[in-house]
């Protein structure tokens, strides 16, 4: 499918822009794209997740207006907008979504479901272990997932074991590994959390095959890892992974995140500390053996009540292919910067100018609804998504967005560049034609040879990779589908990101 791209920015790429992963100073603009719009569908509440499906339709689960009340539900909305399907649940709504090929992995907290591109139960999909020889899982806490391959799905939360004769286990488990009907696959160690009844909220993948896991405990399987571990592909526990958070009362919010590039992050709640920081502290990036990595300043976000401020956490982030971090929350205040909801940040934990500064939720009113915490705290940036195409969507809480009157769900599109570069950082790395067709030429301006190169696609999905390449070398691109693509470039001066297209 042809990608298509605004014309801004379009002609930004066409000019062979060149951005350094390192000293970041020009990122890619967004703005509001006008040809998604779901009305009034979303209102009283907010949308807290999304799933993009191939077809172009999006799962969303959330807190919001139904034809009786405010409730928590499920829909299914099209590329433009429109709801095409709508499930409220008043009771134990969903907890997550997520996209499994062109079918949605949906829990409900207490069950999960599989269900196709238009809502409906896939009726081969039961997570029961009712073979006799295996151990049981039912009736448990689903509170995350990630998807490892088509086989493999590493389902997170809190699970009480039945052995074969019926009996429970003297422990639960928090992690367990299951096919795409839902059935166990036993290769994998039992993953125990302890204090007891503590849950893993959050697992990701390094592109080694181990997992990143977060929660609110403070051992996994003996091994003291407080709020953070790293566990190995078979789910045995890397002993070298030193977390140096504090976990100090049950339920702490703890969400950890791997990006494109294998770095770690983790958006804290109110009460865990890690190395000593100041605890207003609440987005961190992990160096590779658990410690905090010093060389991104944490940021700070507050929100204004009068004349006071008080700290408050990101709810979500999301990595730019050129290796910039886009966060949303409910701050007002960024690094002593006014940023409303959303925030973009450089390698180091810079502030970029000019991004995002007039665009975010600006109120969440409606009628007769009221906020828990007064009008500030009621808008929100719940959730983040980057689509196949680039776009970036948004869900939230809130009436208004970028001056622009959009409710629980906006789109945002690539609109030009903003921030200002620096010359004297440049590597010089060159890539041509820009736009290729069949092959591209990536290009160093001496003998140095090229020490790694990874391209990525405008979803961030890796496309390409080599550990080692000559000063000059050509890539087919004749099987790539047309759109933008990010060339990460490593040399032993530093590295680049390169923006390219493919026709």
């Amino acid at each position: 499918m042809q990608k298509q791209l605004r014309q801004p920015y379009l002609l930004a790429i066409l000019l062979g822009i060149l951005i350094p992963e390192f000293g970041w100073s020009q990122v890619v603009n967004y703005s509001i794209d006008p040809s998604f719009n779901t009305g009034e569908f979303f209102i009283n509440g907010k949308c807290r997740e999304m799933a993009a499906l191939p077809n172009g339709n999006i799962a969303v689960i959330g807190d919001y207006h139904s034809e009786l009340e405010s409730a928590r539900g499920f829909a299914i909305i099209n590329s433009e907008g429109e709801v095409v399907y709508n499930e409220f649940d008043s009771d134990e709504g969903p907890v997550f979504v997520k996209s499994m090929d062109s079918n949605l992995l949906l829990s409900e907290r207490y069950w999960l479901d599989l269900l196709d591109n238009q809502g409906m139960p896939i009726g081969e999909f039961d997570f029961l272990y009712d073979n006799p020889e295996h151990i049981g899982l039912a009736l448990h806490e689903f509170l995350n997932a990630k998807i490892i391959n088509d086989e493999q799905i590493a389902i997170a939360g809190r699970f009480f074991p039945f052995s074969t004769d019926g009996e429970p286990e003297p422990e639960e488990r928090q992690l367990c590994m299951m096919d795409p009907l839902g059935n166990p696959i036993l290769e994998y160690e039992p993953v125990h959390c302890m204090p007891y009844y503590t849950r893993i909220m959050s697992v990701d993948q390094l592109s080694n095959g181990q997992l990143i896991i977060s929660g609110d405990f403070t051992h996994v399987n003996g091994h003291e890892s407080p709020g953070v571990a790293r566990l190995n592909a078979d789910f045995s526990v890397d002993t070298d992974f030193q977390s140096e958070f504090i976990v100090e009362f049950y339920d702490e919010q703890i969400q950890v995140q791997v990006d494109m590039f294998d770095r770690i992050w983790v958006i804290c709640k109110d009460g865990v500390l890690a190395g000593g920081l100041n605890e207003n502290v609440r987005l961190r990036r992990l160096s590779a053996d658990g410690s905090v990595d010093l060389s991104w300043e944490n940021p700070t976000f507050y929100q204004q009540y009068g004349n006071v401020l008080f700290g408050v956490s990101p709810t979500c982030m999301i990595v730019e292919p050129d290796s910039t971090v886009i966060v949303g929350g409910n701050f007002e205040i960024v690094n002593g910067e006014e940023r409303h909801t959303l925030a973009q940040f450089d390698n180091e934990g810079n502030v970029i100018d000019d991004a995002f500064t007039n665009l975010g939720a600006d109120a969440a009113l409606w009628e007769n609804w009221e906020p828990s915490i007064g009008s500030a705290h009621g808008r929100s940036v719940e959730f983040m998504e980057k689509t196949d195409d680039g776009k970036l969507l948004i869900g939230g809480q809130f009436s208004s967005f970028g001056g622009e009157p959009y409710h629980g769900i906006v789109r945002l599109t690539p609109d030009g560049i903003v921030g200002t570069d620096n010359p004297d950082d440049r590597l010089a790395i060159s890539l041509f034609p820009n736009p290729c067709s069949d092959w591209v030429q990536l290009t160093t301006d001496s003998s140095t040879p090229i020490a790694n190169t990874i391209i990525f696609d405008a979803s961030g999905k890796q496309v390409w990779k080599s550990d080692s390449l000559p000063a000059n070398h050509r890539i087919n691109t004749t099987s790539w589908a047309s759109g933008l693509y990010y060339a990460v470039v490593s040399t032993r001066s530093g590295r680049k990101t390169v923006k390219f297209v493919k026709e």
